[in-house]
């Protein structure tokens, strides 16, 4: 009887904590409002140490790049996810889509427009989902 109920107890939490580490397109959509509304603090607590960001012209950044390379912006002016595709593997999630998003330099006042289809990677650690790599590649004609 002992054997049986720790069994249960096993399974039970077992099952619980696979259905808390579920990547979801809330989830994910979660994430992504709050990486619009402060790219900085974003990128410090919800992204790995080596989080890779390979833009649409082929240039790579690490964290601390992309962070600098954050600062030269006023923030999005608009950053829209459409035909989400969500995949996981383990702890492990990918989402592909069509990423829309615009950003006005701080030192121009130039408007950047950029309308791409992305790859972005997810894993689950220490109780939450952190994001760890991003690639875009640009939709024909879409770059203002």
């Amino acid at each position: 009887m002992k054997k049986l109920s720790f069994t249960f107890l096993f399974l039970s939490f077992s099952f619980f904590g696979f259905s808390q580490t579920k990547f979801t397109e809330k989830i994910f959509n979660d994430m992504m409002q709050r990486y619009q509304k402060d790219m900085g603090t974003f990128l410090k607590t919800e992204t790995s140490s080596d989080f890779l960001f390979v833009g649409s012209e082929g240039k790579s950044m690490d964290r601390k790049t992309f962070m600098a390379f954050g600062e030269t912006s006023d923030g999005f002016l608009k950053n829209d996810f459409s035909d989400i595709k969500i995949r996981q593997f383990g702890s492990t999630a990918i989402v592909t889509g069509v990423w829309s998003h615009s950003h006005r330099a701080k030192n121009t006042g130039n408007v950047a427009s950029y309308t791409e289809s992305v790859t972005e990677v997810f894993v689950f650690q220490k109780g939450k989902w952190i994001y760890v790599s991003h690639q875009s590649t640009p939709l024909p004609g879409s770059k203002e």
